[in-house]
């Protein structure tokens, strides 16, 4: 029989919620819930919530603390931060236009700071 017949949906099933191509085949509660469960167990999952929590409330107390007009701005130090990170941690290349561009978020930075 074909992939696409009972022997496919079956090995489908075999292979759990997520199945074998990285995505979601099976929408029923019970495969969702167990797709979570793995989520929930991959180290890289836990420490990118963990990250997007520290900056959540890392920017609710700048928020606290200035304006909303210059904490916008000032929050997209980040791209440079970035930049500088996949450069010489990551050994990416980074080309010109890039690093023109972070100049640009530091030059307008440092405008709306004045």
């Amino acid at each position: 029989m074909d992939a696409g017949g009972a022997d496919g949906r079956r090995d489908r099933r075999r292979r759990g919620a997520a199945g074998g191509g990285g995505g979601i085949h099976d929408f029923r509660p019970g495969a969702i819930g167990r797709a979570l469960a793995v989520l929930a167990r991959n180290r890289f999952i836990i420490g990118g919530v963990a990250g997007m929590a520290i900056a959540f409330f890392a920017f609710m107390k700048l928020l606290s603390m200035t304006d909303l007009s210059f904490a916008v701005p000032v929050s997209a130090v980040t791209y440079v931060m970035e930049t500088v990170l996949a450069k010489f941690l990551l050994k990416e290349r980074v080309n010109g236009l890039r690093w023109a561009g972070a100049a640009l978020v530091i030059c307008g930075v440092t405008l709306v700071s004045l």
